[in-house]
């Protein structure tokens, strides 16, 4: 789509991404399917990028504080937001703490990643293990998130959506809330197991087996940047790597 004034790209390339970005997260609230991840359009919009040589898009990080407002826009943690919040917590501060991409963060399984008793989050991915400490705000912490999201996974492992809703309500997190470090109290058990960390979600806090597509994390990013008034220009999946700024 092109000015026919000028005829220069009537928008750019990080417009469109955010057009898609948003009509993903619309389509996913109302238990829709999402037409961004179809192949067809997915392969119209790498053809954007790369549709003007010599420029390359690069991500700007997320400053501390922009970072903290796309926490602080997470959903609610009651049911079945508290599916969603504990899902895209665990990715955005995982992400903040190992530096890894959306397909290496991904890829992470359940056997790849454990609470130590430091308390402290241990990551094993090439090369080498990442060594995750709590962070000083409850909110912004990956060991938390960790165990917080390990809640909800393994009772959705054991006994599917039904179980998930009726325990709930009971989880020991719950009355510790984010004033408070979960991972100071509570201890997630070690699961040997090569499934997936992060999952795809259905409707209604229902928790899938298959890990979501990278283009997820970018999308997550947009919607919650978005949500919490952070400007979304240079913002990708990549934005959430550690930057100095407070």
């Amino acid at each position: 789509m092109t000015d026919p004034a000028t005829g220069r790209p009537a928008v750019s390339a990080a417009t469109v991404d955010r057009w898609s970005a948003v009509i993903a997260v619309v389509h996913t609230a109302h238990g829709l399917p999402n037409p961004a991840a179809h192949p067809a359009l997915t392969e119209l919009l790498r053809l954007v990028r790369s549709a003007r040589p010599g420029r390359k898009l690069i991500s700007r990080p997320l400053t501390g504080a922009e970072y903290r407002r796309l926490l602080a826009a997470l959903p609610p943690d009651t049911w079945p937001e508290a599916v969603t919040r504990r899902r895209d917590r665990l990715v955005l501060t995982l992400a903040r703490g190992t530096g890894l991409g959306p397909d290496r963060l991904l890829d992470l399984s359940l056997a790849a990643v454990r609470q130590t008793d430091a308390p402290a989050l241990r990551v094993d991915t090439e090369p080498e293990a990442l060594l995750l400490a709590p962070a000083a705000a409850p909110l912004e912490c990956p060991v938390c998130a960790f165990v917080q999201w390990r809640e909800i996974l393994d009772i959705a492992d054991r006994g599917g959506y039904a179980l998930l809703e009726k325990e709930y309500a009971a989880l020991p997190s719950r009355t510790i809330g984010d004033a408070a470090h979960t991972c100071a109290v509570l201890t997630a058990p070690v699961r040997d197991c090569a499934a997936p960390l992060v999952r795809r979600l259905r409707r209604g806090g229902a928790v899938g087996q298959a890990r979501p597509r990278p283009r997820a994390v970018n999308n997550l990013v947009h919607a919650y940047a978005e949500r919490a008034g952070v400007p979304l220009r240079g913002l990708s999946a990549f934005s959430l790597r550690t930057d100095t700024a407070p």
